[in-house]
């Protein structure tokens, strides 16, 4: 019997690494404490989450779907195709490499960990029965009576005992000599696939002692393996169809058919993964089959039921395709679950994540243990950061043919759509919204102010460009007043005064920052609370905005700051490299942290409300997290006065606002140094709608409205 030596590929990697460190040379304290290591809490507790990742398998069975999503099994209602239903998920300690499902179980392999058998008897609330570690690296299963044939990779074909699915026992084993990639199973024998492109058939009429009875080397490479009747279908380098009927004897028949992947086989017809597209093969006629048709979409795993195929796409969720038409084969509906979320805005029962990859995914967070998926929005790549006002989004970044601000309608989240678009200079990265302005920042630091009290024609006020040499994205921004704090990347802190909207100018700015730069900055009463990238948490005096300083650090060599929040005597920060982390700054001078929640994957951006705190991560999706230390209980929410709403003029503002009941009304408008100018309405008023003009020169102004012992504020801009 001959077989193909295996290739042995040795690569030496040497990493050499130089960590620099510069002490302090001034007065300021610093902190350096950590209070625990990582894949820890401290007064924080995990509430829900809601997990993404590749998704490398995928396996329908009635109207149900189970779609791996990185380290998490998700379960779908597919009644209706064309609009998939989350029903629920069960998450494990590694990545899904494939699913099988059985009756009312499934099983699970997981990489590197072994696999697991899951009650899905109610598929909304499916929970674990069994597991079984595994030394080797786990990967295709196959399920026949009360045995599961494991294709081990490193360590062979496995045969598990699942007879009792609480207490799975591994029964048989066989070394092939090879890395298994794939394992099929019919009646006495199994079919084993080898990366190596060699076919072994074994006799496991003893499942405790199976034995080789069969080899066929294809001299190439393989991927899948599917049996039909007296003949296996082996990809790889290209389809290789051989003649089983003989299983001591395997030959192969003279067909060739380009390299593919995956494949099923469901009746006559052949559905292979060809790379970029999914190829059909009618295979009546094993000797010679022929093409039907071709799908354009790449998988990682097919499965096909009922006229369904349902295709796994590794990093773009899982996808349903009517097959029922071989010859002309069409997508039903798609439904995302990787995730690279860097951004969240967080609305009454909705959460609205920004994904560069994929868009807007809005999620339902009204069982805040498990969140699901209800809406998306799709229009380019690349989106950065996103606002939610009544029934708008506002979403920043390159988004569609142009870069800049989009404005979708969420009045349906199910449902969401575009209204209107402002483009920038480059594309956006950070949002904020007062009154009438969206205030944007951009990759090549300009700063921009844009007029929305008309949704569907935003237009740009002005536009002020940093003044610098080096990256100068603009990452954080936060508003006050008359003035503007921008993080601007490897261009520090700058403050601009933008009382004047036409003739913005800089007054103030940090520059010395870290190799790593500044993302985000929020401002408190007198202080700037600076993420600095190398040199965590920085605390800067801006109670002269012409004259910022440095006054308190809080640093760690793994606290990587990135996005940070304040509230009282409390300062919220995510780290790249730690996760969420809570400092209390009763001493601004000399931050300490008092709480923390460690996660997996990449903490960014998050939002506070209550004693909650929801964070994006870019590797693993959406976390819930419960503050309970001091100072718990703090309100946060990202929302607008209401009871008035400014509209922009020619040269001055229009003020609406209504009443419930017939009320006393006090309107006042003052200036930025807080002195009165105007009483435009101090008089009794019926219910209903009202609204006036008034006019005056550019400027920043406040508006105070008193409707009986109601007291409203809002801002408001005058431009030319």
């Amino acid at each position: 019997m001959s077989k193909k030596l295996l290739k042995i590929f040795v690569l030496l990697i040497f990493l050499c690494s130089i960590l620099l460190h510069a002490e302090p040379t001034n007065n300021i304290k610093y902190s350096n404490t950590r209070i625990k290591t990582r894949a820890d809490s401290l007064d924080c507790t995990l509430v829900g989450k809601w997990l993404t990742g590749r998704c490398y398998t995928v396996f329908s069975k009635d109207n149900l779907v189970f779609a791996g999503a990185g380290k998490c099994l998700k379960i779908f209602d597919v009644s209706n195709p064309t609009n998939p239903s989350y029903l629920s998920n069960i998450e494990f300690s590694d990545e899904l490499t494939d699913i099988y499902v059985k009756d009312s179980l499934a099983y699970v392999s997981i990489r590197d960990s072994g696999f697991s058998t899951i009650s899905i008897s109610d598929p909304s609330n499916p929970y674990l029965i069994g597991t079984l570690s595994n030394g080797g690296n786990t990967g295709k299963l196959f399920v026949l009576d009360s045995l599961m044939f494991v294709a081990g990779r490193r360590g062979g074909l496995r045969i598990i005992d699942i007879s009792d699915p609480s207490n799975l026992s591994e029964v048989g084993f066989h070394d092939v000599g090879y890395y298994v990639i794939s394992v099929y199973v019919r009646d006495s024998l199994s079919f084993v696939a080898t990366d190596e492109g060699c076919l072994f058939v074994l006799n496991i009429a003893d499942p405790t002692n199976p034995s080789e009875i069969g080899f066929y080397d294809t001299w190439g490479f393989s991927r899948d393996i599917f049996v039909r009747d007296s003949i296996a279908f082996l990809t790889g380098d290209h389809l290789h169809i051989i003649n089983i009927s003989d299983p001591t004897n395997p030959t192969e028949l003279p067909y060739y058919y380009p390299s593919c992947s995956n494949i099923y086989i469901d009746d006559s017809l052949a559905f292979l993964n060809t790379g970029d597209e999914m190829s059909i093969l009618n295979i009546s006629d094993p000797a010679n089959p022929s093409k039907i048709s071709e799908y354009n979409s790449s998988s990682c795993d097919i499965h096909v039921c009922n006229s369904l195929a349902f295709l796994a796409k590794d990093k773009s969720g899982f996808e349903i395709v009517d097959v029922s038409d071989p010859e002309n084969p069409s997508e039903l509906s798609f439904y995302d679950t990787e995730g690279f979320v860097v951004n969240l805005f967080v609305k009454d029962s909705l959460a609205y994540l920004a994904d560069p990859r994929d868009g807007v995914k809005i999620l339902n967070i009204s069982d805040l243990t498990d969140p699901y998926q209800i809406g998306y929005y799709y229009y380019g790549s690349n989106i950065r950061d996103i606002y939610i006002r009544d029934s708008l989004a506002y979403i920043v970044g390159h988004v569609g043919p142009s870069t800049g601000l989009k404005i979708l309608n969420v009045s349906d989240p199910t449902n969401p759509y575009e209204i209107g678009a402002c483009s920038t200079s480059s594309l956006g990265f950070k949002i904020c919204l007062v009154d009438s302005i969206a205030f944007v920042g951009d990759f090549h630091g300009v700063f921009y102010m844009i007029n929305i009290s008309n949704p569907a024609e935003p237009t740009e006020i002005s536009h002020y460009n940093i003044e610098s040499s080096i990256q100068d994205i603009i990452q954080g921004i936060y508003i006050t007043d008359s003035l503007a704090f921008l993080a601007c990347d490897f261009a520090g802190l700058r403050i601009l005064n933008i009382s004047d909207p036409i003739n913005i100018s800089e007054i103030g700015s940090i520059t010395d920052v870290s190799s790593k730069g500044v993302e985000d900055v929020y401002v408190q009463d007198s202080l700037a609370f600076l993420a600095d990238m190398t040199n965590g948490l920085r605390v800067i005096n801006v109670s002269n905005p012409s004259d910022p300083y440095e006054i308190g650090r809080y640093e760690n060599r793994d606290f990587e700051a990135s996005y940070i929040f304040a509230r009282d005597s409390l300062v919220f920060v995510t780290n790249e490299a730690n996760g969420l982390r809570i400092l209390t700054i009763s001493n601004p001078t000399n931050p300490s942290e008092i709480a923390f929640y460690d996660m997996e994957g990449q903490a960014e951006g998050f939002f506070l409300r209550d004693s909650l705190i929801y964070v994006a991560n870019t590797d693993r999706g959406f976390y819930i997290v419960k503050y309970t230390g001091e100072g718990a209980g703090i309100s946060t929410e990202k929302v607008s006065e209401e009871g008035i709403s400014i509209q922009f003029l020619s040269g001055g503002i229009k003020i609406n606002y209504i009443l419930e009941n017939d009320s006393d009304v006090r309107m006042d408008i003052f200036n930025i140094l807080g002195q009165k100018i105007a009483t435009p309405v101090n008089t009794m008023q019926t219910n209903g709608y009202h609204s006036l003009e008034w006019e005056s020169k550019p400027g920043i102004y406040f508006v105070r409205l008193k409707i009986g012992d109601n007291i409203f504020k809002s801002k408001a801009v005058v431009i030319r």
